[in-house]
């Protein structure tokens, strides 16, 4: 028995998640012809059927379904076994996605570590929803994204990145800056800002009021995490956001941060393609957001 090629992997696995040889082509830079002879020589390889067409759509067999998480895994080692090498090739240029409060944090000092050590490479840097983020990258049009959990789309591979608490912004001369964390009674009927994306998470927020028989007062509603420091910094009330995208904001604008209690996490992580030819690139991504987090959360303890 021949074994598959990871090209033939590649390919059953593109045509699986993204449903037709057509999108699978344009996502792997391959013609629609390259993909489906290597579909036709892995079922032949494998002895199975994977795909059956019906009403001019490609649909995958039960035994494709059993075996999609597996090629799932494979595509994810060979991604991690090709990012141990050291040539980072002559495609210099690479795209981030990435929620644009961001922009004010993580962003400009990953990118600035990222051309220090390869003084050629291009960075583009686009600011995108948490969903336009995920779907960008599995269509190829991002190299690497940064995102939420949860993300349930299957045709990204999800690489954990650091956990940021919800925190209460307010001015530092604020009433409750001499608390060490906020409780939603300590606010009560305080105007609030309120953000205008992660639906779940604010249904925690309003869920934890009640929880004390209080009513959140929003009074505001807002599309991002910078607008929300403004405001609060212009005194137009409080805001619960995460901590990750308004440290940078807090000296620059006179905010102070408390902790939320109950607490609320969010789970932030990275997501690239299975189908990458930048492993190399995408792991010293990874690598020096994990270090810059790490310095941060390092910093974020001494003060407290």
């Amino acid at each position: 028995m021949a074994f598959p090629s990871i090209a033939q992997v590649g390919a059953f696995f593109a045509v699986y998640t993204h449903g037709s040889t057509v999108r699978a082509a344009r996502t792997l830079g391959k013609s629609q012809s390259q993909i489906s002879a290597n579909i036709a020589r892995l079922e032949d390889e494998m002895g199975t059927v994977l795909f059956v067409r019906a009403n001019g759509r490609l649909h995958p067999t039960e035994r494709a379904d059993e075996l999609a998480e597996l090629a799932r895994e494979l595509l994810d080692a060979y991604q991690r076994f090709t990012a141990q090498g050291s040539d980072f090739g002559t495609d210099r240029q690479f795209t981030i996605g990435a929620p644009r409060s961001l922009s004010m944090t993580l962003l400009p000092k990953v990118s600035k570590a990222l051309r220090t050590d390869l003084p050629g490479l291009k960075i583009k840097l686009r600011f995108r929803s948490y969903q336009e983020i995920v779907t960008e990258v599995a269509e190829g049009d991002l190299d690497i994204g940064i995102t939420k959990l949860p993300v349930l789309d299957k045709r990204v591979l999800v690489q954990p990145m650091c956990d940021a608490p919800s925190v209460v912004l307010m001015p530092k001369d604020h009433p409750l800056v001499g608390k060490d964390h906020i409780q939603p009674s300590d606010i009560g009927n305080q105007p609030m800002i309120r953000l205008g994306t992660g639906l779940d998470y604010w249904e925690k927020i309003e869920l934890a009021f009640r929880d004390q028989k209080l009513t959140a007062n929003f009074a505001f509603e807002v599309g991002g995490v910078g607008p929300a420091c403004r405001m609060v910094a212009e005194g137009l009330g409080l805001s619960i956001v995460n901590q990750l995208m308004a440290e940078d904001y807090l000296d620059l604008l006179g905010l102070a941060a408390r902790r939320f209690k109950p607490e609320i996490m969010h789970r932030f992580v990275c997501v690239s393609s299975p189908f990458s030819e930048k492993a190399i690139l995408l792991k010293k991504f990874n690598d020096t957001v994990a270090t810059h987090v790490t310095q941060r959360r390092q910093t974020n303890d001494a003060a407290e």
